[in-house]
């Protein structure tokens, strides 16, 4: 052996030991850390099932199963998006936000959780999963008539961004959302590639006298009452949709504030195509 060599070992093994015991005890602290927070969250998922009214403002707005997020299963292994939303619609779990990332665990409820919470998960999952099912999919074919007495169809939105709103007149959620969508197509008018389009239920005479004295800054088709029912599947006002520059389906919500970052990538893709 070479001079010093020894010491060179003994060095070697020394560092080694000292990077196993920094691991293992970082390992511990990451290993207790989860159990802390798992503790916490189980205790607020109790906590919850108990009173509707908690829980609910407690989903509304802490989770947004239509925008992207990590999912978990009950045992912290990250699952994808259609499997925790499976995992979820049995009505057995309530998601938690553990992260603001956001990252969402399933954590088990307790067997005496009130039925209309139970309930209210089974349905928020099951219309996450419709929607999430629509997503990837091509327009349907259309033809309707705007109010001014145009025809749209798919050939008038291809090669573009295109927004859809669906809503009717009676609808009160649809139109209290007018000023921040006007707002949105502001946001964009700088865009030539991205329309913004509504399919109403009413009829263009009905239509054009509601929004006589209402600013409503989306292109208006009127009776698409068939075409929404029938083709996009709509069964909830508003929803909205947002379709790629090749007509396909890339997002479909019941908030608009969902289409918003998924819109963003969209134009950062065409500023980058350019």
């Amino acid at each position: 052996m070479k001079p010093g060599g020894s010491v060179i070992h003994r060095s070697f093994v020394t560092g080694l030991l000292l990077l196993c015991i920094t691991f293992l005890q970082c390992r511990n602290k990451s290993a207790e850390r989860e159990q802390i927070l798992n503790k916490y969250f189980s205790e607020k998922t109790t906590d919850l099932s108990g009173d509707f009214d908690k829980y609910y403002t407690y989903r509304y707005y802490n989770i947004k199963l239509s925008r992207d997020f990590i999912g978990m299963d009950s045992h912290s292994v990250i699952i994808d998006k259609m499997s925790f939303l499976k995992h979820l619609s049995g009505g057995d779990f309530m998601p938690m936000k553990i992260d603001t990332i956001p990252t969402y665990k399933l954590f088990r409820l307790p067997a005496e959780t009130q039925s209309s919470i139970r309930q209210d998960i089974k349905r928020f999952a099951e219309k996450a999963l419709f929607h999430a099912g629509m997503e990837g999919k091509p327009m349907p074919v259309f033809s309707l008539t705007d109010i001014a007495g145009r025809t749209y169809d798919n050939a008038a939105i291809s090669g573009n961004i295109t927004v859809i709103k669906c809503w009717f007149i009676r609808c009160v959620a649809c139109v209290k959302e007018f000023p921040e969508l006007n707002e949105l197509v502001k946001q964009n008018n700088d865009r030539n590639d991205i329309q913004f389009i509504s399919f109403a239920l009413d009829s263009g005479k009905d239509l054009s006298a509601f929004l006589k004295n209402r600013q409503f800054d989306y292109v208006t088709l009127s009776n698409a009452g068939s075409f929404l029912q029938d083709s996009l599947l709509v069964d909830t006002y508003p929803t909205h949709i947002l379709l790629d520059k090749n007509g396909t389906i890339v997002k479909y919500s019941n908030e608009f504030q969902d289409l918003v970052p998924v819109l963003e990538k969209l134009k950062e893709a065409g500023i980058s195509e350019n």
